[in-house]
C-alpha cells in the first residue's frame, strides 16, 4: 500500500493497464486537471479480467478532477450494477466531486453500452464514490410528428417504435386538435367531430405496445 496519493493538473491514476485495486493509508488527492481513469469490466473490484478498478482509501479523498471509464473485456453492464470506483474507510465525506459530476449527475452512454449511469459520493457505508448502471427504457418516437384525418376518412392509424431498450414500463401520451374542423351552424346546428386523446403503453421487456 502506499502511504498517500496526490494527482497534480495534468497527472493521471490509472490503478491498473487492465483492472488493479490502489490501496492507500494515507490520503488521496485529486485536483483539478488530473485524471482518475477507471476500467470496467466487472462488478468486482479486483485486479485483472472481470474486475474493476478501485481506489481502496483510509485517509481523506479530495476530488476535483477529471473522471474517465473505459469499458474492459467486452463487460457489459445491466440494470442496478454498481461499481465502488472509490471504497473509502472512516466516517469522514468525500471532499468535492469529479469534474462535471456533481452528486446524482447521469453519466451518459456508460464505457459505450448506450446504457447510462448515475454517480454518488455517498454510496456504499456512506462516504464511497458509486456508480451504478441505470435501465435502458429506449426512446419511443411517432412515425410522424402530426396526423390527420378527413370527414368520414375512416380511423387514424398512430405509428409508434421503441427503440434502444426495453427495460421497465414506458408511456407516451397524445392528442389531437380540432385544426381546420369545425361545427356549429356549418354542421346543422350540431358538432359532429370528438378530439380525444389517449397513452400508449409499453410494459418492460417489450418493443410494441
Amino acid at each position: 500500500p502506499t502511504s498517500a496519493l496526490t494527482a497534480n493538473s495534468g497527472g493521471t491514476v490509472a490503478p491498473g493497464s487492465s483492472p488493479g485495486v490502489i490501496n492507500t493509508t494515507g490520503n488521496v488527492s485529486l485536483a483539478a486537471g488530473s485524471t482518475y481513469a477507471v476500467e470496467i469490466g466487472g462488478t468486482t473490484p479486483g485486479n485483472g479480467s472481470g474486475f474493476h478498478d478501485q481506489l481502496n482509501v483510509t485517509g481523506s479523498v479530495t476530488l476535483g478532477g477529471d473522471l474517465t471509464l473505459t469499458q474492459a473485456g467486452g463487460f457489459t453492464p445491466v440494470s442496478t450494477n454498481t461499481f465502488v470506483i472509490i471504497n473509502k474507510g472512516g466516517g469522514l465525506p468525500v471532499s468535492g466531486t469529479f469534474n462535471g459530476l456533481i452528486e446524482g449527475a447521469t453519466i451518459p452512454n456508460f464505457i459505450g453500452t448506450g446504457r447510462d449511469a448515475k454517480i454518488s459520493y455517498v454510496g456504499g457505508d456512506g462516504n464511497d464514490v458509486v456508480l451504478t448502471a441505470q435501465a435502458a427504457p429506449g426512446t419511443l418516437q411517432f412515425a410522424s410528428a402530426t396526423y390527420s384525418g378527413v370527414e368520414n376518412g375512416g380511423s387514424i392509424a398512430l405509428s409508434v417504435t421503441r427503440t434502444g431498450g426495453t427495460e421497465g414500463d414506458v408511456s407516451a401520451d397524445y392528442n389531437f386538435s380540432g385544426g381546420s374542423a369545425t361545427g356549429g351552424a356549418v354542421c346543422g346546428g350540431a358538432v359532429d367531430y370528438v378530439n380525444t386523446g389517449g397513452t400508449v403503453n409499453f410494459t418492460s421487456g417489450s418493443s410494441t405496445p
